[in-house]
């Protein structure tokens, strides 16, 4: 990848090869692939898909101050359909010459940055949120990183991949995508759940037996240590209403 300009606000505008693009994810929190409008960008270049060497955003994942691991922390935030339209016709011809397509990159040092990204990026398109379980588990998961990441220095809830004692940004957003969303809770209701939960571990037993335990000890915090699953039975209807304060 050859990035070839750098704008003003950090984004930078990269040339990679088409095969390169490809084996970067979609984001987990846009929108659900949706394979009629993937057919009907197929149908409007007609074949050429090298028409399809534009338009990709991606979002990379860095450490503030510091570049990224790999490549493995980049994601299509905009333009999978494309995308899918080129990974299926390469499939499909699999002795097809690669391309150069254009691709800009925003970079995220947190996972608020990323949905304000996300957001921002999607203002003008006219979404239904009651129709898109990822983007009502977007705005849920907005809630849950206010509630939890008061220190913006030392988040407890991080973007991507992270370590016990911290909760990974993504586990939390599958749950919210996949259990809450679906079942109709609210934000409050999410953040009440985890807060409980969280609440529950410590009260029970938990053994500060490693530097991690320790650390989750002194942070009060050790939803790191457990599983969505074990999130799930705080859910309740009831604290839909509740004030913020009292959650």
């Amino acid at each position: 990848m050859n990035c070839i300009h750098a704008y003003n606000d950090g984004t930078r505008l990269c040339l990679m090869s088409a095969k390169m693009l490809l084996l970067t994810p979609p984001w987990m929190g846009q929108r659900i692939l949706d394979p009629a409008h993937v057919r009907s960008i197929a149908d409007a270049v007609g074949g050429n898909v090298r028409l399809l060497d534009r338009g990709y955003v991606l979002l990379r994942y860095e450490k503030e101050g510091e570049a990224a691991a790999s490549d493995t922390a980049s994601f299509i935030i905009d333009g999978q359909h494309r995308a899918q339209v080129l990974k299926d016709h390469f499939a499909a011809h699999p002795a097809e010459p690669d391309f150069s397509v254009t691709a800009t990159i925003k970079i995220a040092t947190s996972e608020e940055d990323a949905l304000g990204f996300f957001q921002a990026l999607n203002h003008a398109k006219p979404v239904k949120l009651t129709e898109e379980p990822a983007l009502v588990a977007n705005d849920h998961l907005s809630a849950v990183l206010a509630a939890f990441n008061g220190d913006p220095k030392n988040p407890l809830i991080r973007a991507h991949k992270t370590h016990a004692p911290y909760l990974s940004a993504d586990a939390v957003r599958l749950w919210l995508r996949d259990v809450v969303v679906p079942r109709s809770y609210t934000a409050r209701a999410a953040v009440a759940a985890l807060r409980a939960a969280n609440s529950r571990i410590l009260a029970s037993g938990f053994e500060a037996t490693t530097q991690p335990r320790r650390s989750a000890v002194t942070l009060k915090f050790a939803l790191g240590f457990s599983r969505p699953e074990e999130w799930t039975p705080f859910l309740s209807h009831a604290n839909d209403a509740v004030p913020d304060l009292l959650l």
